[in-house]
């Protein structure tokens, strides 16, 4: 196993799986613009790799990740939002329409951003004490890096307006239930040997069969991702500048409840 130079995002090869580590610990891997900037220009080299069949996502310590940095605010400031979402947009798009085959590694939260990666993933595994949850609503926006539409996608249509319009939080076995894990396990040791068990599985396969076949799995959703991500987006932009967007930052950052007023 050898390493790439890393900040936030460490990058480790072993023979054809790539392991990206969202390393912030300080911050709950929460992501930031230079996080996403980092992990966009890892995830787009990694794509000129023949040699890559695999790539791991996971979060370093016992957080995958806990979502946009609300107190950096690059999610909510209008300007920068567009950049930050256009960015983790193409992030979570370049994944869902690569032949590598993408296993997201949930051990502790999973949040609005941090979920909306998992959610892009072919593969999502989980130990039993993650939690998820999709908490726009709750501080007066919608999730905005294709939260809305891959819901849908992986979980259903019930499912999707459960999570996203209640904003509350579920755990491993609920989000199993639901059709969005394929694999809930006891520890982070158990989630490296169900790893093991499914990467050699595939490596069985034909690669570029099973690439093609992806491709093919996911090319209903594809024709329609623009339309969808378009509308996904002019909503957000339209939530903010309201007064409930900004009584729900200025409530989560004083950690007390949003008084909302619909406006």
């Amino acid at each position: 196993m050898y390493s790439m130079n890393q900040r936030y995002v460490e990058v480790k090869m072993k023979g054809s799986t790539c392991f990206i580590t969202l390393n912030r610990p300080e911050a709950l891997n929460a992501l930031n613009m230079d996080l996403v900037d980092e992990l966009f220009g890892r995830i787009k080299g990694l794509e000129a790799q023949e040699s890559v069949r695999f790539v791991v996502l996971q979060g370093v310590g016992k957080t995958f990740c806990s979502g946009a940095d609300i107190k950096e605010g690059d999610v909510f400031d209008k300007k920068r939002s567009s950049i930050f979402l256009d960015k983790l947009n193409t992030v979570t798009n370049i994944i869902e329409d690569s032949e590598k085959i993408y296993f997201a590694l949930i051990n502790g939260y999973a949040l609005g951003g941090g979920f909306e990666l998992v959610l892009a993933c072919d593969f999502r595994f989980a130990t039993k004490s993650s939690k998820f949850a999709l908490p726009e609503v709750k501080l007066g926006v919608i999730p905005g890096a294709g939260g809305c539409a891959r819901a849908v996608k992986v979980c259903g249509y019930a499912n999707a307006v459960k999570i996203i319009l209640t904003g509350r939080s579920f755990i491993a076995k609920e989000m199993f239930q639901m059709g969005t894990l394929h694999e809930v396990v006891d520890d982070s040791a158990d989630l490296e040997k169900e790893l093991a068990k499914y990467i050699g599985c595939l490596k069985k396969n034909a690669p570029r069969a099973v690439g093609y076949a992806k491709k093919c799995l996911n090319s209903h959703f594809g024709q329609l991702r623009t339309e969808y991500l378009k509308k996904e987006r002019n909503s957000y932009k339209k939530l903010l500048d309201t007064y409930d967007k900004r009584e729900g930052i200025k409530a989560f950052l004083e950690k007390r409840k949003p008084v909302f007023k619909g406006k």
